[in-house]
């Protein structure tokens, strides 16, 4: 029984996807969302299957990897399938899960249908029962059918057209989504809509919270904060972006700290060296959102649980804890970036932290300090930890830099068991001369600066540029290239130059004379993704990948399988998608 569900939703699948790529496009467009139910737990929704193919075949050009063949004559071929209409959209939806040993009875299509009698006219439909038909999909797989308005409902179990149809009197998902969420609809081609609030809500999820609150380290209330989430994705002329957003309860405790934030347009990567980057990213929280960060630290290190199986002192643990907590509790800004060092350089990489405190950062920096020796200082209780924090030392005050004073973690890992001359040759090629050692100190009464590898004159040069407020990968230019095609506003930015993560291993595979990757070809832009509150109830991440790097990717997939289509030749990206992005949000 199992076996033929599992075909029957094979076979479902399967024409789902060919009805992406292939339907002829009709006059009329119908809005899957005002068929599908607000009381569904989730629905995956194509808004227009038109567009989407139009837009895939546009991108198999783009990549010029020609389809072999015309997808609607396979569809013909395949299905035998009439009477859809294709300017419209295509949902899979799953309704209250009643019976979890069935899932199937919670599933269905909702197929857009032009002519419900020659759609069904290849199924074999029998006489209906309660108005849903068993029929015989693809000729083989036994499935159950109903007409809903513009629809027709497709489902491996009769329960699951029937949970569709019973909810038809009732509100749709187009009257429960909130303003940007259908704003943001109308722009993405594919939506997976989570309805997070009724499934928290669940008998099931429900019986599940206590053992989640018995953990420790888990608040139920953040689970009944939550009102939605949505993971969207789009194919436009300049690449490809993935839409998250999540939406909290008004009023709620989450929903007060997004109201604390106020995003920003300016760079978060203050401080942050220029150069080649291999990923940077920044975040601009607030005093609120901090001390929910807190909480979760203190909860995290406070659990016996966890220091049990880190092999952790139990009491010592929630010491270390606490004080982190209330560290993270100060904390308003931090950027991150890890660096390709530049040739002659003190190693090949270099990683940068900046953190901004509300204030005193030279006492912060004399607490991170504190919590490390207390880290150090027995905290783990395994003989081989303990062994290892033999060979780390905390330094404070170990060296004074154009005037700043620097605190200094020395990890000699080639003191330690296992760690052979031969590998700790290798490690110091990569993060220079000196080895393990973490340099830490505060710039100035708000900023303290974290450096790793690069050597001394790293630190200076990060330490130079927090002074100074400056952030040079701001007016990157690959950076402002991708951020063409991402909203404004952000309280959080991320980038990830995979071209520099090339260069980056082909150098450090040459400095521990190990064969290089293979060569790929030239992208200058990298990934982007940007994050901000949307209101005081939602926020949004947007996730870029511009086409620079899909045609790369597609050109080194196509070479390291010895040969293929020629390169692709993308066009430079333009704003339209990043200004269409950045109007919904307002209007959010």
């Amino acid at each position: 029984m199992n076996m033929k569900r599992t075909g029957r939703c094979g076979a479902m699948a399967s024409c789902l996807a060919m009805m992406i790529t292939a339907l002829p496009l009709q006059a009329e467009s119908v809005n899957a969302l005002k068929s599908v139910p607000a009381e569904a737990w989730a629905s995956l929704t194509i808004r227009n299957v038109g567009e989407l193919d139009n837009k895939l075949m546009a991108l198999s050009q783009r990549l010029n990897v020609p389809v072999p063949m015309s997808p609607l004559e396979m569809l013909k071929g395949m299905l035998q399938l009439s009477g859809v209409n294709n300017d419209a959209g295509v949902a899979v939806v799953m309704m209250p899960m009643l019976n979890p040993t069935d899932p199937n009875s919670a599933f269905g299509i909702l197929v857009p249908c032009s002519d419900y009698a020659a759609m069904t006219a290849n199924m074999a439909p029998e006489e209906p029962v309660g108005g849903v038909s068993r029929c015989m999909l693809m000729g083989a797989e036994e499935s159950y059918i109903a007409q809903h308005g513009n629809y027709a409902i497709l489902s491996p179990s009769a329960a699951g057209v029937q949970a569709i149809l019973a909810a038809k009197s009732n509100p749709t998902a187009d009257t429960g989504w909130s303003k940007h969420q259908l704003g943001r609809f109308e722009q993405d081609d594919v939506t997976l809509n989570i309805n997070l609030k009724a499934i928290v809500a669940s008998p099931m999820v429900q019986g599940m919270l206590p053992m989640l609150a018995a953990s420790g380290s888990f608040n139920p209330q953040d689970l009944n904060d939550l009102d939605s989430a949505t993971v969207a994705l789009r194919i436009g002329d300049n690449g490809i972006n993935l839409g998250l957003y999540y939406q909290v309860a008004e009023g709620s405790p989450s929903a007060n700290i997004l109201g604390s934030v106020n995003p920003t347009s300016d760079s978060l990567l203050g401080g942050l060296p220029g150069g080649d980057y291999l990923f940077a990213a920044g975040l601009h929280g607030s005093k609120q959102a901090f001390a929910k960060y807190s909480e979760v630290y203190g909860a995290i290190l406070g659990n016996p649980m966890m220091a049990m199986n880190l092999g952790a002192d139990p009491a010592k643990m929630q010491e270390v804890g606490a004080k982190a907590a209330a560290l993270v509790a100060d904390v308003r800004d931090v950027s991150f970036s890890v660096s390709a060092l530049p040739e002659g350089s003190d190693g090949l990489m270099g990683m940068t932290k900046v953190i901004t405190f509300e204030n005193d950062a030279k006492g912060k920096c004399a607490k991170m300090g504190e919590i490390v020796s207390s880290i150090l200082g027995g905290m783990f209780q395994g003989e081989e930890a303990q062994e290892a924090m033999k060979h780390i030392k905390y330094q404070s005050d170990a060296e004074n830099l154009g005037g700043i004073s620097v605190d200094q973690l020395a990890v000699a890992i080639d003191k330690m068991e296992g760690v052979s001359e031969k590998d700790y040759n290798e490690m110091k090629s990569i993060f220079g001369p000196e080895g393990l050692l973490v340099r830490m100190a505060a710039i100035d009464d708000k900023r303290v600066a974290v450096t790793f590898g690069g050597g001394k004159n790293f630190m200076e040069n990060v330490a130079g540029l927090v002074q100074g407020g400056d952030a040079p990968l701001g007016s990157n230019e690959g950076i402002k290239k991708v951020a063409s095609l991402l909203p404004k506003s952000r309280s959080f930015e991320g980038y990830f130059s995979l071209d520099n993560t090339m260069k980056f291993a082909t150098a450090a595979s040459k400095a521990v004379n190990e064969t290089p990757p293979p060569p790929m070809p030239p992208v200058e832009v990298p990934v982007g993704v940007v994050g901000a509150p949307i209101g005081s109830t939602g926020f949004q991440i947007d996730v870029a990948v511009p086409m620079e790097m899909v045609v790369a990717g597609k050109d080194f997939a196509m070479s390291m399988q010895g040969g293929g289509p020629p390169p692709s030749e993308p066009t430079p990206a333009t704003p339209p998608e990043a200004e269409a992005m950045d109007k919904a949000e307002e209007e959010g």
